[in-house]
């Protein structure tokens, strides 16, 4: 099993989450939000070695190392970092679109 497959398997426990993938093969995930037509992109370019991204725009961000565009990289983060990441997350999403 892949590094992705085993971080793929953390993100699709979360159900409210959506699977997109887009043509280079790099999987996001993004969360319905009702009455409003964007979704909110939770996990972000997620690709074969496992690399990839959590918006920071939905967390608090000062206790990880960000990107220049304030997103975290989970590459080597464990299982149960990132099911804590996606779950403050997604609680902060919610709370920001008043779902």
């Amino acid at each position: 099993m892949s590094e992705r497959d085993n971080k793929i398997k953390v993100i699709e426990s979360f159900k409210e989450l959506e699977k997109k993938v887009d043509k280079y093969d790099r999987y996001n995930y993004c969360l319905s939000i009702k009455g409003r037509k964007r979704h909110a992109l939770i996990v972000m370019e997620l690709i074969h070695t496992g690399n990839g991204y959590i918006n920071g725009r939905y967390i608090n961000t000062n206790a990880y190392e960000t990107t220049k565009a304030g997103d975290i990289n989970i590459k080597n983060f464990t299982d149960d970092e990132i099911t804590k990441l996606i779950e403050e997350s997604i609680y902060n999403a919610k709370n920001v679109f008043g779902a």
